[in-house]
């Protein structure tokens, strides 16, 4: 399943820190280094570059754009199962296609469980710090919950991860996505290049067909912490 093998639960090293969110695989570099992509600003509430825990393990954050811009993405280098699956990044297509955001969300206490929440992404010009840049607007069959921020948005048809949801409207089931864009992973990704070819993720043949079952089974339970 996609649930727990390409997107993983986000917390704090500090157990008194009860923040959130959610990353996702993206691959390994020539050295064997895995990298999980995830929000600036969920790296931030947990507690900062020093204190963020993934699948409740270390992890290193080698670049991250504002908690509070247009760049609110964050790239981080942790230690994920060997047989992790990951998330091909894809180019920008039209608005109007359906989507699947994947992320964490609260049961109860400090249990957490991953959820494939189906939706539309359209077309959006995005405004942050008077900034403008590409998006997604969102529009959930349900409303994202807390946790969600740093969850991959999948193109349900090619499978690729089309962008990064970063905020959830109270109001409604309507979300916002910023576009990961090839050209904004790589920058992020200069870090890890300098180190090694990176190696993009690709698809497992079978991903088509799970993604399709992913939507009525509940994913994998995590406590935080």
């Amino acid at each position: 399943m996609i649930v727990d093998r390409s997107v993983f639960l986000m917390t704090s090293a500090n157990p008194n820190t009860a923040a959130f969110g959610t990353a996702f695989f993206t691959g390994r570099d020539a050295g064997g280094r895995a990298y999980v992509v995830t929000c600036a600003h969920v790296v931030k509430n947990v507690g900062g570059t020093d204190a963020v825990h993934i699948g409740g393990k270390c992890a290193r954050v080698v670049a991250m754009g504002s908690p509070d811009g247009a760049d609110d993405i964050a790239v981080l280098e942790t230690d994920v199962p060997g047989d992790a699956l990951p998330l091909r990044l894809g180019q920008a297509r039209a608005g109007g296609r359906a989507c699947t955001v994947i992320g964490y969300r609260k049961l109860y206490g400090g249990v957490r469980q991953a959820r494939a929440i189906d939706g539309v992404f359209e077309s959006a010009t995005l405004t942050t710090e008077g900034r403008q840049i590409a998006g997604w607007n969102l529009r959930m069959e349900d409303s994202l919950p807390d946790g969600y921020s740093g969850s991959p948005v999948l193109d349900t048809v090619s499978g690729e991860v089309i962008g990064v949801a970063s905020l959830s409207f109270a109001a409604g089931p309507g979300a916002v996505g910023q576009e990961l864009r090839r050209e904004i992973s790589q920058e992020l990704l200069a870090y890890q290049s300098a180190a090694g070819h990176y190696r993009q993720g690709h698809p497992d043949p079978g991903v088509a067909a799970d993604r399709q079952s992913i939507r009525d089974r509940p994913g994998p339970v995590a406590r935080a912490g």
